[in-house]
């Protein structure tokens, strides 16, 4: 850190606050503090944004740093959060930690403040220089595949396999933290302690003041312990389901790739479970409910199964971005398949944003879009794949706040160009 670090501190003792930039300063850490002593300030203070880290005191006098938290959450999700109190219960402490913060320090262990804000510094630039490059190999990716006609798979994709390993490394970092919070060490210690007493064993355990608490704290530390290993297992299960994710998605994408251009017999249930994979961490992240409304004995198709895939994905990746930006609670897509005569019709719908009236008729027009960072292909290029298939894509919406559907009308057996 070359530049001086940007602090926003919530705390109300001023001789405190003036002892955290000291002690930060002093290891060489040269500091810009914003000290605010309310919650009213703080939220001000989070309107300039800008800062390397966020230091909270937990107990104030117009809220506590939970609230602090949830407020710096939504202002700056991405700015590291360290907690500071001088006493804070243990649920509290977990509330916290479940609900973003980076670390939580005792203001009577103090002396651990500049390793964590060091450490929480760090491994914020590193996710931050890490989601760059992220961002950099999807631009080059959906470049590349616009040029060849599956943008939209491709970078569904990517942005899957992104998601999940997001997940892969938040797992990684707890795992890290809690093997570094280990008190296995302390096991070794008891047992040395045991070791010098060997010859007296029972009168070091019975009448010893040490030897005495051996029992209670053997007992203390094998529940801690139990309760470590159950975090590490369940964070090791969540990277191993991770991984057999991504493993899936790149599966998935792998099986359209090498049959681009040509058409075959599929099944339509099978074409929408496929799209729904690739865009499963997304749909996962944002906790959007999936709804399938498949009708009994369908048809198989004879199709080019990538451009069908292009226009599904499309209609997904819409309907997810629609529900998100919806103030519906209950974010929830419908994926539903029905049978008519000769044909077969594939509907994405959503309870999200709708479409006004006024923009019906130009949803599908090349460089329309809404969306904030939308580049306005998407529909256009998948309403140019259903007419190559011999098929129709329309849009149905009953205005703001009352959702869209997509329905993509396919033949049983579509042409080829």
């Amino acid at each position: 850190m070359n530049a001086s670090l940007r602090v926003l501190c919530l705390e109300d003792d001023p001789d405190f606050a003036e002892l955290v930039k000291s002690m930060l300063e002093a290891e060489g850490l040269p500091t810009e503090m914003l000290v605010v002593d309310n919650c009213a300030d703080f939220a001000v203070g989070l309107e300039r944004g800008n800062f390397d880290v966020i230091l909270s005191d937990y107990q104030l006098p117009t809220g506590n740093g939970l609230q602090a938290l949830h407020a710096a959450r939504q202002k700056s999700p991405d700015t590291p959060f360290v907690l500071i109190s001088g006493c804070i219960s243990e649920q509290a402490a977990i509330a916290t930690l479940s609900s973003g913060a980076t670390d939580y320090i005792l203001k009577n262990g103090i002396n651990r403040l500049v390793p964590a804000v060091r450490r929480a510094v760090n491994e914020a630039q590193e996710r931050k220089r890490a989601a760059d490059e992220l961002k950099k190999s999807q631009a080059k990716l959906a470049d590349a595949s616009r040029l060849a006609g599956t943008a939209e798979v491709a970078t569904s994709v990517l942005h899957n396999v992104g998601n999940v390993i997001n997940s892969v490394n938040v797992s990684v970092s707890l795992i890290s933290d809690e093997l570094k919070k280990s008190r296995i060490e302390n096991l070794g210690r008891i047992a040395a302690m045991m070791q010098e007493h060997a010859a007296d064993i029972g009168d070091f355990i019975s009448r010893d003041p040490k030897g005495k608490q051996v029992p209670e704290y053997l007992c203390q530390l094998a529940e801690h312990m139990a309760h470590e290993q159950a975090a590490l297992l369940k964070e090791m299960d969540a990277i191993r389901s991770n991984i057999e994710h991504v493993k899936e998605i790149v599966a998935t994408q792998q099986s359209y790739s090498q049959v681009g251009g040509a058409t075959e017999r599929v099944r339509v249930s099978d074409l929408v479970e496929d799209a729904l994979r690739m865009n499963a961490g997304a749909l996962t992240r944002h906790d959007a409910k999936v709804i399938r409304q498949y009708e009994e004995n369908l048809p198989e198709i004879t199709v080019d199964k990538n451009k069908v895939l292009q226009i599904l994905v499309n209609l997904i990746g819409n309907a997810k971005y629609a529900c998100d930006e919806s103030s519906e609670q209950e974010k929830r897509l419908t994926l539903a398949v029905r049978k008519g005569d000769n044909r077969v019709q594939i509907s994405v719908a959503d309870n999200g944003v709708g479409i006004p009236s006024e923009n019906m008729d130009k949803i599908f027009n090349h460089g329309f879009t809404t969306r904030k960072n939308g580049h306005g292909f998407g529909l256009h290029s998948s309403l140019a794949a259903a007419r190559q298939l011999g098929g129709t894509l329309s849009a149905q919406s009953d205005g703001p706040g009352k959702g869209a559907t997509f329905t993509l009308d396919l033949p049983l057996a579509s042409r080829t160009n």
